[in-house]
């Protein structure tokens, strides 16, 4: 014991103990970091690479903008379930209409031949589909008996007689389609007598369509 004892200095035993404490201060410094005392400025450049970092911890606000490129686009999914009809609407309101008309007055009185002529004529109607109706005043002419046919486009034609001196209200009625502007006539002749027409009127209201035959 006195031969160890005698080996050692006051120097010896001060630089084992600093020795000591050195590596002691390391190892508790690498132990016991502070909680976030590690930030930029203690990391060297590159020094964090992507196997360090944990899979999934990051998100797409952590990277740099454009550092995610879009994938392809997928498969067209199937069809979706055909839904529910909805309910009905409510009923619009009616549309516009437009009428034209033509008169003819009764002086002088017309004379009807036995060939067709325009008794009233429409003024120009646009392209389109047409309701029609058109009267005249007929007077029979004296001593004889009178025959007429009257028609108004693609109504059938009227066959009528009237008597000496009397005086017949035709009234007849039609539709119309034209395919481009155009007029529409109500026409009348005869196969017997001298009559002749009074007052006379014509009028072709426009509609949208043209339903039945």
């Amino acid at each position: 014991m006195h031969r160890l004892a005698g080996r050692f200095s006051y120097a010896n035993v001060m630089s084992t103990v600093a020795v000591f404490l050195a590596l002691g201060g390391v190892t508790w410094a690498a132990t016991r970091l502070p909680r976030n005392s590690v930030g930029v400025t203690q990391l060297r450049k590159n020094s964090v690479t992507g196997a360090k970092v944990r899979n999934g911890s990051l998100t797409s606000s952590d990277l740099m903008k454009g550092t995610l490129k879009a994938g392809p686009a997928g498969a067209l999914g199937p069809a979706g379930i055909k839904g529910e009809k909805g309910d009905a609407g409510a009923q619009g309101a009616t549309g516009p209409s437009d009428a034209y008309t033509a008169r003819r007055s009764g002086s002088p009185l017309m004379d009807v031949t036995t060939s067709f002529a325009a008794v009233v004529t429409t003024p120009t109607l646009p392209a389109g589909s047409y309701t029609l109706a058109a009267r005249a005043n007929v007077i029979g002419g004296g001593g004889v008996k009178n025959a007429l046919i009257c028609s108004l486009e693609n109504d059938a034609a009227q066959n009528f007689n009237v008597a000496s001196g009397d005086l017949f209200p035709l009234s007849m009625a039609s539709t119309q389609t034209l395919t481009a502007a155009g007029t529409v006539s109500l026409q009348c002749n005869k196969s017997a007598g001298t009559p002749t027409i009074a007052q006379a009127t014509i009028i072709a209201t426009r509609v949208g369509t043209l339903t039945g035959g």
